[in-house]
């Protein structure tokens, strides 16, 4: 039967919105909080049913301390507090403990921007999805992503097959209803959303949001009340483990999945005792983990036996398959297929944690002072010439061009970084630029394959090939890579041929093991003193021509020469 009753509406958008000119493919962020219930006794509608209106005469304090902990969450994953649009009850913070009150200096006005009424929240989806020069919103684009996070009470529901909930806010006549919030959403344009809902019922709004580039975690099921954190384990169903913690002789009360879903992300509790959720051990938690996590710790879903009082199932929806490769992190966290032309701008770091695979006929442009990391011995993809570690492989095309003061990284995410934490840059049947780059730590720095290259001003070291040129034919093979005003160093060998053309500009090859190494076809390089007008040993058959100053091992100096592969 319908329910009458307000509730707790917690909706975060997650999404950094920069205000300017924005690049046609670049991903921002903004977040939204909405709590439409104050924590506070003597301001809670009569109507309030949480926790079954029991401890309604202290008022629940977990309405507002799952609220400063989502904001926490968000801050503390690089998102600034502009870009956190945060609102709650009646526009004022509710502070009854420094751990929930934020730092008066850095944030003197608090966290809330404005009050929790319906019209508020229309508001803002409006301005999300239409864009508010007067508050600096703007418009939210495909390439964006889109985080909703609801919390509290919610009612009521229908039969099965069309359930139909809402979500209560602070207005005593209003709500929203699933399939009204659902076209609110989706006047909003975005890559990937993410939807954590803790409200009772809240299970009804999975039908209406669910697609191929949603996830979707509820608290329970559209028939189902949803509850506070019990401080009761789920592993036996009646050990006391402390979920709602003290401090300063006050309990702080949080909801039984906002604890969960929240811990997850952060890695520790509220008190930060440090937990562990990462599945993968890749250093990030994901959708995918988050939902695990969740299903192995919410008590109400695990416990359904007295002493426990209920019982509910949280709902997860994943229709695309990609909840393992989806995070809450402002960081770019990236693997997989680029299928469409992408940037990856010098605001944030780029974190890589599996191969990325740029198709043909695709544009990766990375901006000058982007820094990308790769994950040390690790490939989400397991796939690529190496199986475990990370490659940047391009088939289309790679347009890295840093300049001189804000050149780009390649580098390893390693605190004590080594020689091949991560596999290299891969160039296969591509047309790619490079300028002002550093690649650092990988197995193979820059590995051209079936390609013509031509690079300048890179600084490669302590990998364990600095350059690897590889084709499968000698003489006319189309494996060119030209090195100008490039410095190798440190590395265990700074270039391998394999078959190709390789010509060297102004280059210098410092304090590698070797410092060029040839396989399987005669070479010809241009190379004074006489001391070094003789044949290496890893080289075979090879002639020489001192027209030029040029030292390929070890060399301190610059140098200008060609390598070029000739039948055998």
């Amino acid at each position: 039967m319908f329910r009458n009753n307000i509730v707790v509406i917690a909706v975060v958008i997650i999404m950094v919105t920069l205000i300017g000119i924005r690049s046609a493919t670049s991903k921002d962020y903004v977040a939204l909080l909405i709590c439409g219930v104050p924590a506070d006794s003597l301001d809670l509608p009569y109507q309030i049913l949480w926790n079954n209106g029991e401890g309604k005469e202290k008022g629940y304090d977990e309405f507002w301390n799952d609220t400063f902990l989502m904001w926490e969450l968000l801050y503390d994953h690089g998102y600034t507090d502009e870009n956190i649009h945060v609102l709650y009850a009646d526009g004022k913070d509710f502070s009854t403990i420094p751990r929930y009150t934020a730092n008066p200096i850095t944030f003197p006005d608090g966290i809330v921007d404005t009050s929790a009424y319906y019209a508020d929240v229309v508001d803002i989806f409006t301005d999300l999805a239409q864009g508010d020069s007067a508050q600096g919103i703007e418009a939210m684009t495909d390439d964006d992503f889109f985080f909703c996070w609801t919390f509290g009470d919610g009612g009521p529901f229908s039969l099965p097959e069309e359930p139909i909930v809402n979500l209560c806010l602070m207005d005593s006549d209003a709500v929203i209803w699933d399939t009204t919030f659902a076209d609110y959403v989706d006047s909003i344009h975005c890559e990937h959303r993410v939807f954590w809902m803790q409200q009772c019922r809240s299970g009804g709004f999975k039908d209406d949001l669910e697609d191929e580039k949603t996830i979707f975690l509820s608290a329970c099921n559209y028939n189902q009340l949803a509850w506070p954190a019990d401080d009761i384990s789920s592993f036996d169903c009646e050990t006391y483990v402390e979920e709602n913690e003290t401090w300063y002789l006050t309990t702080c009360h949080h909801g039984e999945f906002n604890l969960h879903v929240m811990n997850a992300v952060r890695g520790a509790t509220p008190k930060d005792s440090l937990i562990d959720a990462d599945i993968d051990g890749d250093g990030f938690i994901s959708m995918e983990e988050v939902m695990e996590w969740e299903f192995e710790h919410d008590s109400g879903y695990l416990c359904d036996t007295p002493p426990y009082p209920y019982h509910v199932t949280p709902q997860y929806s994943d229709l695309g398959d990609i909840g393992s490769q989806t995070f809450l992190d402002a960081t770019p966290i990236v693997s997989g297929h680029i299928n469409k032309n992408t940037t990856w701008e010098n605001d944030n770091a780029v974190i890589v944690r599996g191969d990325v695979v740029v198709d043909s006929g695709v544009t990766l442009t990375i901006e000058a002072g982007t820094e990308v990391i790769f994950l040390t011995d690790f490939d989400a993809e397991k796939s690529g010439k190496d199986t475990t570690r990370c490659e940047l492989i391009i088939y289309g095309d790679l347009v890295a061009d840093g300049t001189s003061s804000d050149d780009i990284v390649f580098t390893s995410s390693a605190s004590s970084p080594a020689k091949g934490d991560w596999y290299g840059i891969v160039l296969r049947d591509s047309s790619s630029t490079l300028d002002h780059c550093t690649i650092e730590y990988a197995e193979r720095g820059l590995h051209c394959y079936k390609c013509s290259l031509e690079v300048n001003h890179l600084d490669i070291s302590e990998c364990n090939y600095g350059a690897y040129v590889e084709d499968t034919t000698g003489v006319g093979s189309r494996t060119k890579l030209y090195l100008d005003s490039t410095s190798i160093s440190d590395c265990s060998k700074g270039i391998h041929v394999n078959k190709g053309a390789l010509r060297l500009t102004e280059c210098q090859l410092n304090n590698n093991s070797t410092g060029l190494e040839c396989h399987d076809f005669h070479v010809f390089y241009k190379v004074v003193p006489p001391a070094y007008s003789r044949p290496y040993p890893d080289f075979k058959d090879c002639v020489t021509s001192a027209t030029t100053s040029c030292s390929l091992i070890n060399a301190t100096t610059s140098c200008s020469c060609e390598v070029i592969g000739v039948d055998i």
